[in-house]
């Protein structure tokens, strides 16, 4: 779900072909640790979930449901893909020139939406548009997959949640290529489609369709915590994991959601699980310590903390907490410093950029200040955005915005 794009902002889709010569390449470890199938690997024992604590959900949508497209919806798309000036263009350049014209009016908002729910109210984040390229593709039986370009935990600072940026694009495999005798082909020709970067890009890594089911569940999930709803988010999760369940974002979540219940030992059991499954991770590692020091485990939070100073990322919160208090003691430029030092390290976190908007009203640089507010805008979600839009009209509204 990347968050490239003001609320209301039309989104380009850029495509671009990448026919790949055969060829050899080595694949990078961790790569090669990522895509290992997780039903191939050894799984600690799972944490019990309490169910009592949560009320059950009968409208957990299926990702069949998620990406498939009304009939009326099917009907116009093979009228144009079907058309007699088009049928000379291969099929999954067809599918591309069709997205390219049909998600040209699409709204960005911070909704995970199916796919015929995003052509019905033409808004949708990236996700939701991946959903739409998979429901497009599957009908005209083009192969496809998703490639993921950045992370998305779910962070927990003082008990509000704070999300990252997740990017991804897909790829519409070339159905008329075929491997000629004796040829080793390490990718097929494909058109590559992103949603919000007129140069699209094909680093990343491929998701394999069980990692891209549990994904979905995971921005749905994630997206009801903020919505406040914690059943729908607990029920979310566990669909997610049954597709994946080396997914370590989905224990993460079930932990803050046991956590948000007043189920501390089950909460714990799933942050402890999800480092088990994922390795060392700042996301969990934060929660994880400030469980234990609300429990009064001083010494073992100590330990946590000193696992997550080790980290190559370190955490950024502690910087904007010295930020905040050098800005109070009137020290803006070492203030300054500190969000900057906060931004490198996470470049998603909306607050940072607002408060180094902050900075520089204050410091009477009024352009930069407008273009933190315009990156703090991107970021935000839909509470925050008018608090920042208000600020951007009328700039002294910034110097108390932040101590």
């Amino acid at each position: 779900m990347n968050t490239g794009f003001l609320h209301g902002a039309r989104l380009p889709v850029a495509l671009i072909l990448l026919v790949l010569a055969a060829g050899c390449a080595s694949v990078p470890q961790s790569s090669q640790q990522h895509e290992a199938d997780s039903n191939d690997l050894v799984q600690p024992p799972l944490p019990v979930p309490r169910l009592d604590l949560f009320q059950s959900r009968a409208d957990v949508p299926s990702f069949d449901e998620l990406t498939r497209l009304t009939p009326a919806q099917e009907r116009q798309f093979f009228d144009w893909f079907n058309a007699p000036e088009r049928v000379a263009v291969k099929p999954h350049r067809r599918i591309a020139d069709y997205l390219e014209t049909l998600l040209a009016d699409v709204t960005f908002d911070d909704q995970t939406r199916g796919a015929a729910d995003v052509l019905a109210s033409r808004h949708g984040n990236c996700l939701s548009l991946a959903l739409v390229t998979t429901a497009i593709s599957r009908v005209a039986g083009v192969d496809t997959d998703w490639k993921l370009t950045t992370r998305n935990p779910v962070y927990s600072s003082d008990d509000g949640v704070v999300y990252s940026a997740n990017h991804v694009h897909t790829r519409l495999f070339d159905p008329t290529y075929e491997t000629r005798p004796g040829q080793i082909t390490l990718r097929r020709p494909h058109v590559l489609v992103d949603y919000f970067s007129q140069r699209p890009k094909s680093g990343g890594f491929t998701l394999k369709h069980h990692q891209i089911i549990a994904l979905t569940y995971q921005n749905l999930a994630a997206e009801a915590i903020a919505d406040g709803d914690l059943d729908s988010s607990f029920h979310l999760s566990l669909k997610g994991l049954e597709h994946d369940p080396a997914n370590p974002e989905l224990y993460n979540i079930l932990g803050l959601l046991h956590k948000r219940k007043g189920a501390w030992n089950t909460a714990e059991a799933y942050y402890r699980h999800a480092l088990d499954v994922g390795g060392e991770r700042l996301v969990t590692l934060r929660n994880l310590e400030r469980l234990l020091l609300a429990r009064g485990r001083e010494a073992e939070a100590r330990n946590v903390a000193r696992r997550i100073v080790a980290l190559p990322d370190s955490d950024p919160f502690p910087l904007i907490k010295l930020g905040d208090e050098a800005l109070q003691r009137g020290h803006i430029q070492i203030a300054l410093n500190y969000y900057t030092r906060a931004r490198d390290l996470a470049p998603y976190l909306h607050e940072i950029h607002a408060r180094i908007a902050t900075v520089r009203f204050r410091q009477g640089r009024l352009g930069l200040a407008r273009k933190s507010m315009r990156e703090a805008l991107e970021r935000a979600g839909v509470s925050d955005k008018s608090k920042y839009k208000k600020i951007g009209k009328y700039p002294d509204l910034a110097k108390s915005t932040w101590p």
